[in-house]
């Protein structure tokens, strides 16, 4: 063999086994480090990296760090008052994750389990338990790469927190920004490994690595995670945080969606175009400034939209007389009701709350006022809310110039698999059918039952004498 050859293998192995040496040797205990303060720059980031330092936490060395702890990380003063970073990190600390603060605030429970990720890697008096480096400088005084073990409840419990957070002033998911992905194919792995990889994010000062499986004598980070929908005690702000918002939290919507099916009866119409329609063609909505289609579902026109809405609203306030007994009967005896007492029918129409008015609501491009006409250039109308809706139902407001809520008139938001069909994968722009369903309570009383059979014998004849030249429709009655 080549004397270069075998020299380099030698030096390989010597480099190797050196580095291997150390990992195996780290002593791995409460209150011991794997760092502590920055030793030099990382050449494929530019920024400053920790210095190697498997020793004994140390006290909060001055009032700054001691501010910038009381303001990110609270949680590591309560306890020892030691921790394994020193100023200088926790300035980098601070300024690498403001950004993320920026878009995470909005669901304080977010934020605060990101920030614990983030405060327990860098500070934790206990890090040398979860944190192990696999690149070192070449002096071996920095650290350059590590595995960051989080254990896998406090990983998915970040995730969940956050997944459904909207991005401020935009009509996306913030993991469409922070996971590398679309927010469809982010999952809790894919969001920390483009959290931790510089070459994706651009902020991370080096490799953070997050293993599924942890080596032997580590223990993985399990702080405690509070959910989306969860309230709690903030020790920066010393206040009780609430839980987020429906828009981002889907836990904290007052009927968490999907309700399955085997939850409540239901009766249910489902419109259609007749195949001799003229209007059986793909259509085409556009504001002012769009060049392509933002709909082209056959069935998604205003005009039909108006006529469904006169269908829906017509049953959900018909009033039937009884066969015995003096009161009217009505869908609100025997629906399902949310908290604000309102009988849940879900349907596309919900994204306007069943309002006409909001359904017609219309913004000139030009004068910003009410659209005079359907042929004024339109700065945005119902089609622009109805894309968005679809894209993100929970909003509570569709930062168009509509500044409409996509939440259903009981509460919840309305998925666009419940109210829209005819469609391929996701493009619900595309559908050509639309459902109306009145969600019926799963175990009614006799008095009830009497009640919806009386109500659902007026339903059916209204649904047969229902004719429009263009619109059919079928129905599917409740399953007494």
């Amino acid at each position: 063999m080549n004397v270069c050859l075998i020299g380099l293998l030698i030096l390989l192995y010597v480099f190797n086994g050196l580095h291997a040496s150390k990992a195996d040797h780290f002593v791995r205990k409460e209150g011991y480090c794997m760092w502590y303060g920055q030793c030099g720059i990382n050449p494929l980031t530019n920024k400053p990296v920790n210095c190697l330092y498997n020793g004994p936490a140390k006290p909060v060395a001055d009032q700054g760090s001691h501010e910038i702890l009381e303001k990110l990380c609270p949680e590591l003063l309560l306890s020892s008052g030691k921790v394994c970073c020193d100023h200088d990190q926790l300035v980098s600390l601070q300024s690498g994750i403001k950004s993320a603060q920026q878009i995470m605030a909005r669901c304080p429970s977010c934020w605060k389990n990101f920030r614990e990720l983030n405060c327990r890697l860098t500070c934790s008096p206990n890090n040398s338990m979860f944190v192990n480096p696999t690149e070192l400088s070449a002096d071996e005084k920095s650290i350059l790469a590590i595995d960051y073990s989080v254990a896998k409840a406090f990983r998915d419990g970040l995730y969940d927190s956050c997944k459904n957070v909207a991005f401020p002033d935009a009509h996306k998911k913030i993991m469409n920004y922070m996971c590398g992905t679309r927010v469809e194919k982010c999952t809790p792995l894919k969001f920390l490994d483009f959290m931790g990889n510089p070459e994706l994010n651009g902020v991370s000062p080096f490799l953070i690595n997050y293993p599924v499986t942890a080596k032997a004598g580590i223990k993985p980070m399990n702080a405690t995670i509070t959910s989306c929908n969860e309230s709690f005690y903030d020790p920066v702000s010393k206040s009780t945080m609430q839980a987020c918002d429906c828009q981002d939290c889907i836990e904290s919507c007052k009927h968490p969606f999907p309700v399955k099916l085997t939850e409540y009866l239901a009766a249910k119409i489902i419109f259609s175009l007749k195949p001799d329609s003229e209007l059986n063609q793909r259509t085409c909505y556009k504001n002012f400034f769009m060049k392509d289609c933002a709909l082209t579902g056959t069935i998604l026109r205003l005009d039909l939209l108006k006529i469904v809405l006169k269908v829906q609203a017509h049953l959900m306030n018909m009033s039937v007389i009884p066969k015995t007994g003096s009161k009217n009967i009505t869908l609100a005896d025997f629906c399902i009701k949310s908290s604000s007492n309102n009988c849940i029918v879900m349907s596309v129409l919900q994204y306007w709350q069943n309002d006409i008015k909001k359904l017609n609501k219309c913004i000139d491009a030009l004068t910003g006022k009410q659209c005079s006409s359907q042929y004024d250039p339109k700065l945005a109308a119902w089609g622009d809310h109805l894309k968005i809706c679809t894209d993100d139902p929970s909003l509570t407001d569709d930062r168009t110039a509509l500044h409409l809520s996509c939440i259903s008139l009981y509460g919840d938001p309305v998925y666009p698999p419940q109210v829209l069909g005819g469609y391929e994968g996701k493009n619900y722009t595309d559908a050509s059918l639309l459902f109306v369903t009145f969600a019926i309570k799963k175990h009614p009383n006799e008095m009830e039952i009497e009640k919806a059979k009386t109500w659902q014998e007026q339903f059916v004849e209204y649904v047969k004498k229902f004719y429009d030249e263009d619109l059919q429709l079928a129905y599917v009655p409740i399953d007494l």
